[in-house]
């Protein structure tokens, strides 16, 4: 139905309403039809399980981002975390940024107390040591005679004398980045596949007071919920796919389906991940005096999807 014949079937004193009103009506309706999840919300909801901290197994094979082998890593938030580093694998399953060995080299590299990360491990959100690994980490000291900080400490450990940040990505990249991470993850992992389909066609929120560019707020007008709409097109193409979220031989072309799509972003993006190239992927452009971008993410994301995963 078209707006302008929505606008004739609303009552013309509601028309009259302040421009603030009538936003916040709609939020409210949209609410009605949104899910919104976060690690800690709704607090006993299943669908905190949506998030990339959730403990999720699934293995990779990523030649050239992190090495001939398989790894195996135990949340989305882990391998997205891991690959802005080198020594990406260290934040797989049982290696030294993962789990209860994590938590005893970040205690090593910092002032923090290990009891708050064992609860997150124990709760089955692995991930999130791995985002507080990232968020202790600033860049290399400016000098040597400077203080050390999390990063030049790391370095001492037995094992991590080769870590070291990763070229910094643009925002859009950065989410594709963790949208190739979350479909390798989705066309592995089934229990993540049934309760991101049970969702059904509700629109999917990451719940923040504030909102940012992962993220939207409560009111809806700050943030851009980047974190949802790639998981909302993950839903899409289990849907239109015809996926019920099980691991049996119908499904196969499915998931191969989610991986196919994972391994087409990664080559796309592996050569700025590595510091090959500059500037942006295609699907990305840059502006040429200031060098931002000129695209919002869902833009970027719809022709990504049209490109690569089309219905």
């Amino acid at each position: 139905m078209s707006r302008l014949l929505l606008l004739h079937l609303v009552p013309a004193w509601v028309r009259l309403w302040p421009a603030w009103l009538l936003r916040s009506l709609h939020r409210r309706v949209q609410l009605l039809q949104t899910i919104r999840f976060k690690s800690n919300f709704p607090k006993g909801s299943e669908y905190r399980r949506l998030s990339n901290l959730c403990g999720r197994e699934f293995t990779v094979v990523l030649p050239q981002l992190i090495g001939p082998r398989a790894v195996t890593f135990t949340s989305v938030e882990g391998l997205y975390q891991g690959l802005k580093y080198t020594l990406t694998e260290q934040f797989g399953r049982g290696q030294m940024l993962d789990g209860e060995r994590g938590v005893d080299t970040l205690v090593a590299v910092t002032s923090e107390k290990a009891n708050k990360y064992r609860a997150d491990i124990q709760g089955g959100f692995d991930g999130k040591l791995s985002c507080m690994v990232a968020k202790a980490i600033k860049p290399p000291k400016a000098a040597p005679q400077d203080d050390d900080g999390v990063l030049e400490r790391l370095q001492r450990q037995a094992g991590l004398e080769a870590f070291a940040q990763r070229v910094l990505l643009k925002q859009n990249d950065k989410a594709l980045v963790l949208l190739a991470c979350q479909l390798l993850m989705y066309s592995e992992n089934e229990a993540a596949r049934v309760l991101l389909l049970s969702t059904g066609r509700y629109r999917l929120e990451e719940q923040d007071d504030t909102g940012d560019f992962w993220s939207i707020s409560r009111d809806g007008t700050v943030g851009r919920n980047a974190n949802g709409q790639n998981l909302m097109l993950i839903r899409r193409l289990l849907q239109t796919s015809g996926a019920g979220g099980g691991s049996s031989a119908e499904e196969e072309p499915v998931l191969r389906r989610l991986s196919t799509l994972a391994h087409a972003i990664f080559s796309e993006l592996e050569d700025l991940m590595l510091g090959r190239r500059a500037g942006s992927c295609r699907w990305n452009p840059l502006d040429v005096t200031t060098g931002l971008e000129t695209r919002g993410y869902e833009e970027v994301l719809l022709q990504v999807e049209q490109e690569l995963a089309p219905h």
